[in-house]
């Protein structure tokens, strides 16, 4: 026995097969009800006419040419009587359908809101004369005027109920023909149930056509927001990396077609390199905040930002962790390496004391720039699971946070100016190749009484001393090195 819960089940279902029985022949009919809701009616309404037109100008010089052909060719051989008939009626037809041809030529009809008034009156004329033909004469095939009314519909390129429409009234005015020629009740009949199943037919692929340009306006709209929303990805992305990282990533982008996570993590990916790193911290930044509140927002803040310009100026990628000033240079090249990171510190010397002439006591900046050399590893150390943490490890930098350590001794900081580059003992040898005129001094810092702490048996680093000859070298080595991508005057 059925309840009342299964037979309200199945009505209900009864009724949404039903409807959407009626969808779809609502949609079948009139088409451009799939473009409710959508921006994109008009785009295919252009679209439509383009191909219409275009269509047009083709197909109506041919039917002249055929008319005219048909004249000389048929009309005449054969003796169809009376000639000025025939001539006037296939002239004229030529003649019509050039006058719609340059109908089409001209903005003002190709381009007007019933751009399709002249194809329609012209097919129209078409399909009526084809039929009085039969009762011109009388061999005359019949078949051909149930083909003019479905080629009709075809080149009109309408929704099934405008095709239907056009068809009857066609067909309409060819019955009475039909019936002068004396052709049987049930020819015209079956030719014309034949004609509208081809135009149920041709009206179903104009609904398809507009199905197919829907989906792929859906695409395409689908596509461009993908696009924004990479781009807007990808530039929310660059907004939290360094400049260098950011313009790998770029490139990386344009010539693959990985995405944004992909390029990151292959940019990104930690790898063993020979580099060439800057360390830089602030001198007296714990007490200089306790005693001064503008020490921060006047002092610190705006010194570390234009370091850090500086360090991107010259391919550096930079990691800021308070008022310290760390950078990695990681091009394949240690010398090229060295040499950016080398006039990174010149630069940034030179910027700090510019910076404190304008500065009061309390917010200048006290700082020592060193720098080291060697292999270490560098990416996102840090992975994805917590945080991006582009940064290096390895004795380069591990050297470097040891010597930072002496250079708050009173000892050291009385053989050492603030100007002074201090170089590892491996950055010195390197420099020292590079003979292109740059002078360094060594520093004996056990003569001061002093030991870096994990690396005690190191008795010497090197100073660079912030002279305009110095300058000078490094500037022209940098040149050279944008120039040419490699060092200069490497001695044996």
């Amino acid at each position: 026995m059925v309840s009342t819960f299964d037979r309200l089940t199945t009505l209900d279902g009864s009724e949404l097969r039903v409807n959407k029985l009626l969808d779809r022949l609502a949609f079948a009919l009139f088409p451009a009800l799939l473009f409710e809701n959508t921006p994109w009616y008009r785009k295919w309404m252009e679209q439509d006419r383009r191909e219409s037109v275009r269509l047009w100008r083709t197909f109506f010089p041919i039917v002249s040419i055929v008319y005219v052909g048909h004249y000389f060719l048929f009309d005449r051989p054969m003796g169809l009587k009376p000639d000025s008939l025939w001539l006037t009626f296939r002239m004229s037809i030529a003649w019509l359908s050039i006058a719609t041809t340059l109908c089409y030529c001209l903005p003002c009809f190709s381009q007007s809101k019933h751009y399709k008034i002249p194809a329609i009156a012209m097919l129209f004329l078409l399909c009526y004369t084809q039929a009085r033909t039969m009762v011109w004469y009388e061999p005359s095939q019949y078949l051909y005027a149930f083909v003019y009314v479905v080629v009709s519909v075809m080149l009109l390129r309408a929704p099934m109920f405008k095709s239907i429409a056009f068809a009857s009234s066609a067909l309409l005015c060819q019955w009475p023909s039909f019936l002068g020629s004396g052709l049987p009740i049930a020819v015209a009949i079956s030719g014309t149930v034949g004609t509208f199943i081809f135009v149920c037919v041709s009206g179903s692929k104009y609904a398809s056509d507009l199905r197919f340009f829907l989906a792929s306006q859906m695409n395409v709209d689908a596509q461009r927001r993908m696009l924004e929303m990479n781009v807007d990805f990808t530039d929310r992305v660059r907004s939290f990396l360094p400049r260098e990282i950011s313009t790998r990533l770029t490139q990386r982008l344009s010539d693959t077609r990985l995405s944004v996570i992909q390029a990151v993590d292959e940019v990104l990916r930690p790898t063993q390199l020979p580099i060439a790193c800057l360390f830089s911290d602030i001198r007296g930044f714990t007490q200089s905040t306790k005693t001064s509140q503008s020490f921060l927002g006047e002092g610190v803040f705006p010194n570390v930002k234009r370091c850090n310009t500086i360090i991107e100026k010259f391919h550096g990628i930079p990691r800021k962790v308070g008022d310290l000033v760390f950078a990695y240079y990681d091009d394949p090249n240690l010398y090229v390496n060295l040499i950016r990171c080398i006039c990174s510190g010149l630069e940034i010397t030179e910027a700090t004391q510019r910076f404190n002439m304008d500065q009061s006591p309390e917010t200048q900046i006290r700082r020592h720039v060193l720098v080291s050399s060697g292999i270490a590893v560098v990416g996102n150390l840090g992975g994805y699971d917590s945080s991006i943490e582009i940064t290096a490890l390895g004795s380069p930098v591990n050297l470097l946070s040891r010597i930072d350590e002496i250079t708050k001794m009173p000892s050291f900081r009385a053989a050492v100016g603030e100007t002074d580059i201090i170089l590892c003992p491996e950055t010195a040898k390197l420099v020292t190749h590079l003979s292109f005129g740059a002078i360094i001094e060594p520093l004996d810092i056990w003569a001061l009484g002093l030991r870096i702490r994990d690396f005690e048996e190191m008795q010497r680093v090197w100073l660079l001393r912030s002279t305009a000859d110095n300058r000078r070298a490094f500037e022209g080595a940098q040149t050279c090195v944008e120039v040419n991508r490699t060092a200069p005057n490497i001695a044996n």
